[in-house]
């Protein structure tokens, strides 16, 4: 099925292969029109976008990986009819793979995160990664430590363009948490999934362990996912469900308005590409509490501009937490730094722009090369 909408002629036509339901290929998709180009998502899912055309990919009744070789004719048939400038995939190991199968060229290969950084500990998984990318005429990725493990899949500094997607900054910016004051009550939020490696369990454990403490605050849990069920049910079992808000899913356009209701953002998760929830917390004036690894060092110094996690014990989680909540002066800091961070690091729409220039670079660079 493909829904067919009025587009004006661009100058740069792109055909991205990625999930339609993701809020990370809906804002691509807006960033990368603002920026000029005609944008055609071919996906498994439905695209509630009305500036793309968008083409719902059939699903065969295999095992999901083998979809992604059973489409392979049909993504072709599309592209034959749409005459993209340039094919782009988002999620190497996925959507990819079955750019890479097409044959088409010129291929970008969007790095997402996990799909560079966790995939390859899989030794099959690292060879069809190695033959993905290989394929690929220029290879993406959101920040240097992504990078570096796509350079060690074998891809050339010289086909890699490094640059965070970003989020709609003004839509953050334009909701913020008021300054901190001493003595306010302080409320945390997380924006991540409810799945097990966000480690939203081991917050519930923290909470509780301040709650003893006879520390004052309030969390909410914004997301959903497959542990939703085991979390409210831990939250009960540890005593704080007086303490904590299950909001469930949050659309885009009232997340500005609810993380500017917190002072404190916290995310557990060990490993992480570039977190757009982290860029939204930051625009919208909240302390970031989050572990130390390269994902969040390029964008938080601990003391300065937020707090990293030196290991995600419990005692470490716990202290951390408490420290920001007393320390007016550090979340004082954090509100002021961290816009100015994101507005020159992390636009969605000024970065499109130098991604649709790169774009647009390439497709003149291997005119008459497609196969």
């Amino acid at each position: 099925m493909s829904t067919q909408v009025n587009v004006s002629k661009k100058s740069l036509r792109i055909a991205l292969l990625a999930d339609a339901g993701h809020v990370n290929c809906q804002r691509w998709c807006e960033g990368l029109t603002n920026a000029g180009a005609e944008i055609h998502v071919l996906s498994f899912r439905s695209l509630p976008l009305d500036c793309v055309n968008s083409y719902q990919l059939p699903i065969y009744p295999f095992h999901r990986k083998l979809r992604y070789v059973t489409t392979v004719p049909h993504v072709r048939r599309l592209l034959a009819k749409i005459k993209p400038d340039v094919l782009l995939a988002y999620y190497v190991t996925g959507y990819g793979t079955l750019a890479a199968l097409t044959n088409f060229r010129p291929l970008v290969q969007v790095t997402s995160g996990s799909d560079v950084l966790i995939a390859p500990r899989n030794a099959i998984m690292k060879l069809l990664l190695r033959h993905t990318l290989a394929k690929a005429d220029l290879v993406t990725a959101w920040a240097p430590h992504m990078a570096n493990a796509t350079q060690e899949l074998g891809v050339a500094t010289e086909r890699m363009l490094v640059l965070p997607r970003g989020i709609p900054f003004a839509q953050f910016a334009s909701e913020r948490s008021p300054e901190p004051m001493e003595g306010e009550p302080v409320s945390l939020i997380s924006t991540r999934s409810l799945r097990i490696p966000y480690k939203i369990d081991l917050l519930l454990r923290a909470i509780a362990i301040l709650k003893q403490r006879k520390v004052e605050f309030r969390l909410t849990i914004a997301g959903d996912g497959p542990e939703q069920g085991s979390l409210l049910g831990l939250a009960k079992q540890l005593g704080v469900s007086d303490n904590v808000r299950f909001v469930g899913f949050v659309p885009n356009a009232d997340l500005p308005r609810l993380l500017a209701q917190h002072r404190i953002y916290i995310s557990l998760i060990d490993s992480d590409g570039v977190s757009a929830s982290l860029l939204e917390a930051m625009t919208a004036g909240l302390l970031p509490i989050v572990p130390n690894h390269p994902a969040n060092t390029q964008w938080i110094s601990d003391g300065d501009n937020g707090i990293l996690l030196r290991h995600l014990s419990l005692d470490n989680i716990v202290d951390a937490i408490q420290r920001g909540i007393e320390d007016v002066t550090l979340r004082r800091r954090a509100w002021s730094k961290n816009l100015h961070s994101v507005r020159m690091r992390g636009d969605l729409f000024n970065n499109a722009q130098i991604f649709f220039k790169a774009l647009g670079d390439l497709t003149i660079s291997t005119r008459g090369s497609r196969s």
